[in-house]
């Protein structure tokens, strides 16, 4: 008994979180796995490079960044290139191509498709390194294929493959 004689109610029931990274608030551990794929490689910006829609891969890299600040101990930026004019993007790529000064915090970029924009190209060719980015069902193995040419193989650390169901 509590406050003067009152009784407290007992717990009942416990809700259980949908997963343990609800639990921890941490991403999944695929996610976790992937983000220490990709330090493979040093790197200060990371592209993220989809194939057929920028829209997924924005989670994707805040889901990374989150992961990224807890591991590096500094905030990851995420800058998104949708909806950029050709000035915002000249600005970006300027930015990209300066070096590296102390005490700026990594970036991740999600750029549009290159079958979408062309100048993502430019993007993630000044960006140390690129993550290519596929989804489950919806990615067309030639739209893949030109993203790795265009951009060259030897510029990505990986691909994820995303399940949107």
């Amino acid at each position: 008994m509590r406050n003067g004689g009152t009784k407290t109610a007992p717990v009942t029931s416990l809700v259980r979180p949908a997963s343990r990274a609800e639990l921890t608030g941490l991403p999944s551990r695929e996610l976790q796995e992937l983000w220490f794929a990709t330090l493979r490689r040093p790197w200060q910006t990371l592209a993220l490079v989809p194939t057929q829609r920028a829209d997924s891969v924005l989670s994707l890299a805040k889901a990374l960044a989150t992961i990224g600040q807890m591991h590096r101990g500094s905030a990851l930026q995420i800058i998104s290139t949708e909806g950029m004019g050709l000035s915002e993007l000249s600005d970006l790529l300027s930015s990209l191509q300066a070096p590296p000064r102390p005490g700026v915090p990594g970036r991740l970029i999600v750029i549009e498709p290159i079958t979408t924009n062309p100048l993502g190209t430019a993007i993630a060719l000044a960006c140390d390194a690129a993550l290519l980015c596929v989804e489950y069902g919806d990615t067309r193995l030639d739209d893949a294929s030109r993203t790795l040419e265009q951009i060259g193989r030897n510029h990505f650390v990986g691909c994820t493959v995303m399940d949107r169901r």
